[in-house]
């Protein structure tokens, strides 16, 4: 089961504590699960992060089966379940190892799943070293948006590209991940007709053309996310988004 879901989910790089949340177990089974796996030869280890943490990987060929057998085996409904499970604790560790660094703005409501698969000491351990974190976890972070988008799991989609945006996409100016994360989890609020979803990447979006100095695509972004906000009776949206679009227009002229 936590190959297939491992397959599910599409990562290829990862650390073993994401095994729990995709089970729905504790951390010490989860390890268990590592181990067997492991020892199978379905799983290579790798300590290639800066932090010297354990990280696994699984082949291309491997991973290609094992989402071959879990869409075969597996409901829809579980799928999106382990998923949602998973994203959430990324997004836990994202906000525990965000707040250690230089960010923007960064929600400040840590997501209360992680403690249920991830104990205090553990997410010690895990975030460490933040910067060697996110180094080691930054292609996987993309890819789990682009994975929770696709499984119209709208809510956490939109979540976790946000707080990847202020936390520490904007700091680095890693505007291509910017840019994967905000664009999957839209078209995935646009399918569910999420229109504050909508609205918070909108204006994602348009923060990030305003860092670009794509002043003119700024404005039109902030103006989409005005609509939306509107829509959605999100007052404080709308007042965030008309004081970022002011902020914009005198250089777009």
């Amino acid at each position: 089961m936590a190959l297939r879901r491992l397959g599910l989910l599409d990562v290829s790089s990862f650390g073993g504590w994401v095994v729990a949340p995709l089970l729905g177990s504790s951390w010490h089974d989860a390890e268990e699960v590592v181990e067997r796996l492991v020892d199978a030869q379905l799983l290579d280890v790798s300590t290639t992060d800066d932090n010297g943490s354990l990280r696994y990987q699984i082949h291309d060929l491997i991973r290609a089966f094992a989402r071959e057998r879990g869409e075969a085996e597996e409901t829809v409904d579980t799928i999106r379940t382990a998923a949602a499970r998973a994203a959430e604790c990324w997004l836990g560790l994202v906000q525990v190892a965000g707040s250690r660094m230089p960010h923007a703005t960064l929600d400040t409501i840590r997501t209360p799943v992680l403690d249920q698969y991830i104990e205090a000491d553990h997410v010690e351990e895990i975030v460490a070293d933040p910067e060697a974190w996110f180094d080691a976890e930054q292609t996987g972070l993309v890819g789990v948006v682009e994975r929770v988008s696709e499984l119209d799991l709208t809510d956490i989609a939109t979540r976790l590209a946000a707080t990847l945006c202020s936390s520490r996409f904007s700091v680095r100016n890693l505007f291509g991940q910017w840019w994967r994360t905000h664009t999957a989890a839209l078209a995935a609020a646009r399918r569910a007709g999420d229109r504050r979803g909508e609205a918070r990447l909108l204006a994602g979006l348009g923060w990030l053309r305003y860092e670009q100095d794509r002043f003119d695509e700024a404005a039109g972004y902030y103006e989409q996310a005005l609509v939306a906000y509107e829509h959605s009776d999100d007052r404080r949206g709308q007042a965030v988004t008309r004081t970022r679009a002011r902020a914009a227009r005198p250089r777009c002229a």
